[in-house]
Protein backbone atom coordinates (compact mmCIF):
# COMPACT_ATOMS: atom_id res chain seq x y z
CA UNK A 1 0.00 0.00 0.00
CA UNK A 2 2.52 2.68 0.78
CA UNK A 3 4.47 1.31 -2.34
CA UNK A 4 1.24 2.36 -4.11
CA UNK A 5 0.74 5.84 -2.23
CA UNK A 6 4.33 6.91 -2.84
CA UNK A 7 3.96 5.38 -6.66
CA UNK A 8 0.99 7.80 -7.03
CA UNK A 9 2.71 10.90 -5.50
CA UNK A 10 5.23 10.91 -7.95
CA UNK A 11 3.43 10.43 -10.86
CA UNK A 12 1.60 13.51 -9.44
CA UNK A 13 4.62 15.58 -8.85
CA UNK A 14 5.57 14.89 -12.27
CA UNK A 15 2.28 15.18 -14.40
CA UNK A 16 1.80 18.48 -12.17
CA UNK A 17 6.02 19.60 -13.42
CA UNK A 18 5.24 18.90 -16.80
CA UNK A 19 2.12 21.00 -16.96
CA UNK A 20 4.11 23.84 -15.79
CA UNK A 21 6.84 23.16 -18.58
CA UNK A 22 4.56 22.63 -21.27
CA UNK A 23 2.59 25.91 -20.72
CA UNK A 24 3.42 29.44 -19.58
CA UNK A 25 -0.06 30.20 -18.84
CA UNK A 26 -1.27 27.75 -16.11
CA UNK A 27 -0.72 29.46 -13.04
CA UNK A 28 -3.54 27.05 -11.45
CA UNK A 29 -5.64 25.14 -13.60
CA UNK A 30 -6.46 21.69 -11.57
CA UNK A 31 -8.03 20.09 -14.37
CA UNK A 32 -5.39 17.14 -13.80
CA UNK A 33 -7.70 16.47 -10.71
CA UNK A 34 -11.26 16.51 -12.16
CA UNK A 35 -12.41 20.01 -11.95
CA UNK A 36 -11.00 22.43 -14.31
CA UNK A 37 -12.19 26.20 -14.06
CA UNK A 38 -15.62 26.06 -16.56
CA UNK A 39 -16.95 29.53 -18.60
CA UNK A 40 -18.98 31.48 -16.81
CA UNK A 41 -20.72 32.83 -20.15
CA UNK A 42 -23.32 29.82 -21.61
CA UNK A 43 -22.80 30.92 -24.97
CA UNK A 44 -18.49 29.96 -24.78
CA UNK A 45 -18.03 26.51 -24.14
CA UNK A 46 -13.82 26.44 -24.39
CA UNK A 47 -11.92 25.27 -21.79
CA UNK A 48 -10.72 28.18 -19.40
CA UNK A 49 -7.23 28.44 -18.00
CA UNK A 50 -6.58 30.40 -14.67
CA UNK A 51 -3.94 33.06 -16.09
CA UNK A 52 -2.36 36.60 -14.54
CA UNK A 53 -1.10 39.71 -16.15
CA UNK A 54 2.64 38.26 -15.59
CA UNK A 55 1.24 35.07 -17.95
CA UNK A 56 -0.34 36.75 -20.04
CA UNK A 57 2.37 39.77 -21.01
CA UNK A 58 4.92 37.01 -20.75
CA UNK A 59 8.85 37.78 -20.26
CA UNK A 60 8.11 41.73 -21.47
CA UNK A 61 6.50 42.27 -18.23
CA UNK A 62 4.64 44.84 -17.01
CA UNK A 63 5.25 46.55 -20.40
CA UNK A 64 3.53 46.03 -22.94
CA UNK A 65 5.29 43.43 -25.74
CA UNK A 66 4.32 41.26 -28.89
CA UNK A 67 7.58 39.78 -28.34
CA UNK A 68 7.69 37.92 -25.33
CA UNK A 69 3.90 37.01 -24.76
CA UNK A 70 2.94 33.08 -24.66
CA UNK A 71 0.20 34.25 -27.11
CA UNK A 72 2.72 35.53 -30.04
CA UNK A 73 1.60 34.10 -32.99
CA UNK A 74 3.81 35.60 -35.76
CA UNK A 75 5.51 38.63 -36.34
CA UNK A 76 2.88 41.17 -36.26
CA UNK A 77 0.16 39.33 -34.29
CA UNK A 78 -0.72 37.75 -31.53
CA UNK A 79 -4.04 35.98 -30.09
CA UNK A 80 -7.04 35.21 -31.81
CA UNK A 81 -7.03 36.09 -35.66
CA UNK A 82 -10.12 38.92 -35.18
CA UNK A 83 -10.90 39.98 -32.31
CA UNK A 84 -14.79 40.17 -32.71
CA UNK A 85 -15.48 36.83 -33.78
CA UNK A 86 -18.10 35.54 -31.94
CA UNK A 87 -17.24 31.50 -32.20
CA UNK A 88 -13.16 32.49 -31.54
CA UNK A 89 -10.98 29.44 -31.59
CA UNK A 90 -10.33 27.80 -27.97
CA UNK A 91 -6.69 27.48 -28.70
CA UNK A 92 -4.16 29.44 -30.51
CA UNK A 93 -0.66 28.19 -32.33
CA UNK A 94 2.31 30.07 -30.92
CA UNK A 95 5.55 31.33 -32.72
CA UNK A 96 6.98 28.57 -31.08
CA UNK A 97 4.65 26.02 -32.14
CA UNK A 98 2.90 25.53 -28.70
CA UNK A 99 -0.68 25.29 -28.12
CA UNK A 100 -2.07 27.96 -25.52
CA UNK A 101 -5.33 28.30 -24.30
CA UNK A 102 -7.19 31.15 -26.08
CA UNK A 103 -9.98 31.82 -23.02
CA UNK A 104 -8.13 32.94 -19.91
CA UNK A 105 -9.72 33.75 -16.47
CA UNK A 106 -7.94 36.80 -14.33
CA UNK A 107 -8.77 36.96 -10.96
CA UNK A 108 -8.05 39.80 -8.18
CA UNK A 109 -8.12 43.22 -10.55
CA UNK A 110 -9.76 46.23 -10.49
CA UNK A 111 -11.39 48.05 -13.46
CA UNK A 112 -10.21 51.67 -14.52
CA UNK A 113 -10.57 53.96 -17.59
CA UNK A 114 -14.10 52.65 -18.69
CA UNK A 115 -15.11 54.13 -21.48
CA UNK A 116 -17.95 53.77 -24.28
CA UNK A 117 -16.26 54.16 -28.17
CA UNK A 118 -16.36 52.32 -31.78
CA UNK A 119 -20.46 51.72 -32.28
CA UNK A 120 -22.14 50.36 -35.18
CA UNK A 121 -25.40 49.16 -36.44
CA UNK A 122 -24.12 46.17 -38.00
CA UNK A 123 -21.76 43.14 -37.37
CA UNK A 124 -18.40 42.91 -38.18
CA UNK A 125 -17.34 40.91 -41.66
CA UNK A 126 -15.94 37.98 -39.71
CA UNK A 127 -19.78 37.94 -38.53
CA UNK A 128 -21.39 37.93 -41.94
CA UNK A 129 -22.00 41.74 -41.83
CA UNK A 130 -25.88 41.74 -41.44
CA UNK A 131 -27.67 44.51 -39.69
CA UNK A 132 -28.32 44.17 -35.98
CA UNK A 133 -31.62 43.54 -34.65
CA UNK A 134 -34.01 46.32 -33.76
CA UNK A 135 -34.79 45.63 -30.51
CA UNK A 136 -36.24 49.09 -29.58
CA UNK A 137 -39.02 48.60 -32.28
CA UNK A 138 -37.68 51.91 -33.82
CA UNK A 139 -37.68 50.29 -37.44
CA UNK A 140 -33.79 50.68 -37.58
CA UNK A 141 -31.27 48.15 -36.69
CA UNK A 142 -29.77 49.18 -32.89
CA UNK A 143 -26.56 50.76 -32.26
CA UNK A 144 -23.80 48.84 -30.41
CA UNK A 145 -21.14 50.71 -28.83
CA UNK A 146 -17.84 48.45 -27.40
CA UNK A 147 -17.45 49.00 -23.53
CA UNK A 148 -13.48 49.46 -22.67
CA UNK A 149 -11.29 49.65 -20.27
CA UNK A 150 -8.48 48.58 -18.38
CA UNK A 151 -7.50 46.23 -15.64
CA UNK A 152 -4.77 46.38 -12.50
CA UNK A 153 -4.11 44.42 -9.99
CA UNK A 154 -5.45 45.24 -6.43
CA UNK A 155 -3.59 47.02 -4.14
CA UNK A 156 -0.72 47.98 -7.50
CA UNK A 157 0.65 51.55 -7.41
CA UNK A 158 2.30 52.03 -11.05
CA UNK A 159 0.37 54.41 -12.99
CA UNK A 160 0.45 52.53 -15.80
CA UNK A 161 1.39 49.29 -15.93
CA UNK A 162 1.29 46.09 -15.95
CA UNK A 163 -2.26 46.01 -16.84
CA UNK A 164 -4.42 44.61 -19.52
CA UNK A 165 -7.22 46.21 -21.41
CA UNK A 166 -10.44 44.54 -21.75
CA UNK A 167 -13.55 45.12 -24.34
CA UNK A 168 -17.01 44.29 -24.13
CA UNK A 169 -17.43 43.15 -27.87
CA UNK A 170 -20.65 45.56 -29.48
CA UNK A 171 -20.94 41.88 -32.07
CA UNK A 172 -21.46 40.39 -28.62
CA UNK A 173 -24.03 42.75 -27.09
CA UNK A 174 -26.01 43.15 -30.36
CA UNK A 175 -25.99 39.17 -30.13
CA UNK A 176 -27.11 38.77 -26.88
CA UNK A 177 -24.39 37.53 -25.18
CA UNK A 178 -22.44 40.16 -23.52
CA UNK A 179 -24.30 43.45 -22.08
CA UNK A 180 -26.62 44.67 -20.32
CA UNK A 181 -29.04 42.06 -20.90
CA UNK A 182 -26.75 39.39 -19.37
CA UNK A 183 -26.13 38.85 -15.63
CA UNK A 184 -23.27 37.20 -16.66
CA UNK A 185 -21.43 39.59 -18.76
CA UNK A 186 -23.02 43.02 -18.24
CA UNK A 187 -21.06 45.95 -19.07
CA UNK A 188 -23.55 48.41 -17.25
CA UNK A 189 -23.12 46.60 -13.63
CA UNK A 190 -19.54 45.65 -13.77
CA UNK A 191 -17.45 47.33 -10.81
CA UNK A 192 -15.17 49.94 -12.07
CA UNK A 193 -13.07 53.31 -10.66
CA UNK A 194 -14.85 56.88 -11.82
CA UNK A 195 -13.40 58.05 -15.16
CA UNK A 196 -10.04 59.63 -15.74
CA UNK A 197 -9.06 61.80 -18.44
CA UNK A 198 -5.68 60.58 -20.24
CA UNK A 199 -3.58 59.07 -20.06
CA UNK A 200 -5.18 56.44 -18.88
CA UNK A 201 -4.16 55.65 -15.30
CA UNK A 202 -5.14 53.70 -12.41
CA UNK A 203 -6.08 56.09 -9.93
CA UNK A 204 -8.32 54.35 -7.73
CA UNK A 205 -8.47 50.79 -6.39
CA UNK A 206 -11.94 49.56 -7.02
CA UNK A 207 -14.00 46.80 -6.63
CA UNK A 208 -11.79 43.18 -6.80
CA UNK A 209 -13.17 41.44 -10.04
CA UNK A 210 -12.39 38.10 -11.93
CA UNK A 211 -12.94 38.10 -15.96
CA UNK A 212 -12.64 35.50 -18.46
CA UNK A 213 -11.67 36.69 -22.22
CA UNK A 214 -10.23 36.08 -25.57
CA UNK A 215 -6.81 37.00 -25.48
CA UNK A 216 -5.96 39.40 -28.41
CA UNK A 217 -3.12 41.37 -30.14
CA UNK A 218 -4.61 44.75 -30.77
CA UNK A 219 -1.66 46.84 -32.56
CA UNK A 220 -3.64 49.85 -33.13
CA UNK A 221 -3.53 53.52 -31.83
CA UNK A 222 -3.36 54.50 -29.25
CA UNK A 223 -0.23 52.02 -29.21
CA UNK A 224 0.15 48.19 -29.78
CA UNK A 225 -1.36 46.63 -26.15
CA UNK A 226 -2.55 42.89 -25.43
CA UNK A 227 -6.51 42.81 -24.92
CA UNK A 228 -9.27 40.11 -23.51
CA UNK A 229 -11.29 41.06 -26.22
CA UNK A 230 -14.14 39.97 -26.39
CA UNK A 231 -14.72 39.96 -22.21
CA UNK A 232 -17.08 36.84 -22.29
CA UNK A 233 -17.97 36.96 -18.53
CA UNK A 234 -17.15 38.61 -15.04
CA UNK A 235 -17.86 38.04 -11.10
CA UNK A 236 -16.91 40.13 -8.06
CA UNK A 237 -13.44 39.19 -6.48
CA UNK A 238 -12.67 38.73 -2.67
Amino acid sequence: MRTHVASLLILTLFVVASGVANTSLIVGNTGIFGWPPMSWNPNVSCPVVLGDLRAILGSAYPNQSLVGSPYQVNATDGGIPNKRMLRPPCSIVNINGQTEPALVQVSGVYLSSYETEDCSTKFDPINNGTLYPDINGDGRPDTFCDSTGNLFLVGDTNSFNPRIHIEFDHDWMAAGWAGASTTYDSNETIPHCPPVPPPMTNLCNGTPIAVQGFVYWDNKDPGPHWELHALTAWKTSS
